[in-house]
């Protein structure tokens, strides 16, 4: 499956980041064709970071928060 991350708002996309979300979406490779491509958009509200995934299965689109969570600040 390919992995296409995308910053929202001020939010910039490092390697790490990249590296981190394709680790983690690789999990779902047994249940997804390799051929279909995940875009995963990062933003932040405040101290509050949320991650959306979308994967378009079969013309039916799956989309869901992977996680969301308060910085250490």
């Amino acid at each position: 499956m390919n992995v296409e991350v995308r910053g929202k708002k001020d939010v910039k996309v490092t390697q790490r980041l990249q590296e981190h979300a394709e680790k983690k979406l690789s999990k779902l490779d047994k249940f997804i064709d390799d051929s279909k491509t995940a875009q995963v958009a990062l933003s932040s509200e405040g101290d509050l970071f949320k991650v959306e995934v979308t994967i378009p299965l079969n013309e039916i689109y799956g989309t869901g928060n992977v996680c969301s969570g308060r910085t250490g600040r």
